[in-house]
């Protein structure tokens, strides 16, 4: 994944962490059980408000470039499926792990601990699908390849010379 996307990757994987705590936490037998029902709270509203924060501010960022890239489509990320490498990494994880949370519900007989880390494959999978398959993804992607190919033909040129 490009680096300008893992702040927001990573704020999204805050809540896949929340995910995981869930079962530490409960209503309040404990202190200890309080207090990681508080932080799974916290971890999960901070992921969500930091990450779209974050993927606002990029996109008004790249906004008058998105606006002129010929690869852009009206269709959100959210739609599309399979759109980069990248891309199809995590939607093959997405599903994977979609079926899986649907056998462990269906079938109660995958256990807790792995129904717990379907769940969090599955909620990191959602929010990492929406980032690779946008239009900002695709415009990075694009701005990217560019810049190597014009660093390759000045090198090349430079050894011609």
């Amino acid at each position: 994944m490009k680096k300008q996307m893992a702040i927001p990757a990573g704020c999204f994987a805050l809540i896949s962490v929340a995910v995981l705590l869930i079962p530490f936490s409960g209503s309040g037998e404990t202190g200890l059980q309080r207090g990681m029902g508080y932080a799974v709270g916290v971890l999960f509203w901070a992921g969500l408000i930091g990450g779209i924060a974050v993927y606002v501010i990029m996109n008004r960022k790249y906004r008058a470039f998105l606006a002129d890239s010929p690869g852009r489509n009206r269709i959100p990320g959210v739609f599309r499926f399979f759109r980069n490498r990248a891309a199809v990494v995590v939607d093959c994880v997405l599903i994977i792990s979609l079926l899986c949370v649907i056998a462990g519900a269906a079938w109660q007989s995958l256990g807790m601990a792995a129904d717990l880390i379907f769940l969090f494959l599955l909620v990191t999978s959602v929010y990492l699908h929406v980032l690779v398959n946008g239009n900002l993804f695709a415009y990075i992607l694009d701005t990217g390849k560019t810049e190597e190919k014009e660093k390759r033909k000045d090198e090349e040129e430079k050894e011609i010379q």
